[in-house]
């Protein structure tokens, strides 16, 4: 992974660079998780968490599990955290998964999310 790849896409979740980014595009966006550039996933994560489309949540999910090279990177606690109240149900069915990197992912974003669903933790 390119530094600048996990700079750009944590700067779009953010809205310090306006990516060009609409709803018509979620099908490609989900469809990029799965390209074997470990950048492209995380910018596609990215134009996902930015469009706030839930029917993003479970494949943003998938590649989060699927990919943990990709595991460290903030950029999937971001854009769950950017989906808001949509994600806290599969987030807080994160906290069972068996990889301790997921759990944590699930556990920050959750802890972010202004839900009180979390603290019922």
């Amino acid at each position: 992974m390119r530094p600048i790849g996990a700079i750009l896409a944590v700067a779009i979740l953010f809205g310090t660079i306006t990516s060009p980014v609409s709803s018509g595009d979620i099908k490609t966006y989900i469809a990029a998780l799965n390209d074997s550039d470990a950048h492209t996933r995380l910018l596609a994560v990215a134009a996902l968490g930015s469009i706030g489309d839930p029917t993003a949540i479970d494949p943003i999910i998938d590649a989060r599990i699927e990919y943990h090279a990709d595991s460290s990177n903030p950029v999937f606690m971001l854009a769950l955290i950017k989906l808001g109240k949509t994600a806290i149900d599969p987030m807080l069915s994160l906290l069972k998964n068996k990889d301790a990197q997921i759990r944590t992912t699930a556990a920050l974003a959750l802890g972010s999310s202004k839900d009180e669903r979390r603290l019922s933790l």
